[in-house]
């Protein structure tokens, strides 16, 4: 090897090795290696209130397994994958909802956390009312037997719902927000 030729991977490690010297050095001079065997963080939490702070959400992973003598819906257990049945996939996606909307702070109440259900759709509705859930979001898996349909979908009360003008905007509203947030993180088709 030539004299002051250092080949590019080397001079790579190098700086790698005289980083690493460099942050032993100051952990170990500045007192911070100590704070590192403590529980804690080493920063503190920024006091301002997480975005959902206040929000009831009430959040039903559709369908389920029903008792014998609730069966009486046409499929209560929802479509099936090649993969799972839709309660299933409900159920997951629906706990996850859960922990992700509780990370951001706001109150979350779940209609099941297991296969096995015994409330019906009503049921479930009282539930989110009862709580005065300031949204409640239903998780379906939707299935068509034509292969080329893929995207996603959310549906909002109609008219049907009753004559709450307000509630039917807010959940219009709420239905926009959520849907574009979908179609944006997963790029997926939009169903309407």
């Amino acid at each position: 090897m030539k004299s002051g030729c250092i080949p590019k991977k080397r001079i790579l490690t190098l700086f790698l090795l005289i980083g690493i010297i460099m942050l032993l050095g100051w952990l170990f001079f500045s007192g911070a290696s100590e704070s590192l065997k403590e529980p804690g963080p080493l920063y503190e939490k920024d006091p301002k209130p997480a975005p959902l702070d206040g929000y009831v959400i009430c959040v039903d992973p559709g369908h389920g397994i029903y008792p014998q003598e609730m069966r009486g819906a046409k499929n209560p257990e929802g479509t099936r994958g090649a993969f799972q049945a839709e309660h299933e996939l409900n159920l997951k996606v629906g706990l996850l909802l859960e922990e992700m909307l509780k990370d951001l702070g706001a109150q979350v109440a779940i209609t099941r956390t297991q296969a096995q259900t015994s409330l019906d759709n009503r049921q479930r509705a009282d539930f989110a009312n009862e709580l005065d859930a300031d949204l409640c979001v239903k998780l379906h898996a939707d299935s068509s037997p034509d292969p080329q349909i893929r995207g996603i979908s959310v549906l909002i009360p109609g008219s049907c719902a009753g004559n709450d003008k307000e509630m039917l905007l807010d959940s219009a509203a709420a239905g926009e927000i959520i849907l574009s947030q979908l179609l944006l993180s997963t790029g997926a088709e939009n169903l309407g």
